[in-house]
Order: structure tokens, then sequence, then C-alpha cells
């Protein structure tokens, strides 16, 4: 019988194990960070384009219209719920009707927008509109 030996005699010669399926995890959160920057952008687009707030403005613009002009940016913790619920306006925006209205719906958008709110870009970005708005 033999025995493989290792280069070392302090080495175990155990292989790390890659956990299963961590890459299409990280390859999925890479997707849903870029389905999120880019309904950041559009959102940021129609704010720059002249007559945004007229009768075809569109709803999330609307929502984080109504949300800028009722948040308190003085205190650190009025600006966080704002960006919870932009977040919130956000990704319920981007659920299709029907699946919004289910109770797996409303559990999906809670998780989502805790995601986006806590993402430091995403985060940076609502709190740019917000502004923009106010």
């Amino acid at each position: 019988m033999s025995v493989k030996k290792t280069g070392s005699p302090l080495a175990s010669g155990a292989e790390p194990i890659e956990q299963l399926g961590a890459k299409e995890n990280i390859a999925r959160a890479d997707a849903v960070d870029k389905k999120f920057e880019a309904a950041l952008a559009d959102a940021a687009a129609e704010l720059n384009q002249p007559g945004g707030a007229t009768a075809t403005e569109g709803k999330l613009q609307a929502e984080f219209r109504r949300i800028a002009g009722t948040t308190n940016f003085d205190s650190p913790e009025g600006e966080a719920a704002a960006i919870q619920e932009s977040a919130h306006a956000l990704v319920h925006s981007r659920l299709g009707a029907g699946f919004r209205k289910t109770a797996q719906g409303r559990e999906v958008a809670a998780k989502l927008s805790k995601y986006v709110a806590s993402d430091p870009f995403l985060h940076r970005k609502l709190r740019e509109i917000l502004h923009q708005l106010r």
C-alpha cells in the first residue's frame, strides 16, 4: 500500500472545498445589483428631464417625490427611514403586479428592500435622488 506524501510535513494535504453553488450565488447577486442600479439610473434620468413633474411622471418618481417631501433630512433616523422606504418603493415597482399582492411577494419585497438599503452604492444613490427631489 502506498501513501501519498505532501510537500511539507506541516501541510495536511487537504484541499479546500468550495461551497457548492457559491459562484452561482455571487453571479446572481451581481445580476440583482445591476438591475437595481439600472432602475435607479432610470429614476435619476427622469429627474433631469424638463417637465419631470407632469402627469406622465412615473409612479416610482412620484413615490420618491412623496418620500422626499415628507422626510426630515436633518435627522439621521428620518433619512434612514426615507432610504428604506424608497428602497421598498423601488423593489415594489420592479415586481409583477400579480406577485406584489401575494404574501410571498410582500416578503420578497421586504427582504430585497433591506438588501438595497444596506448596499453602500445603492444607499448613496437613493440618498442622492431623495436630496435632489427635496
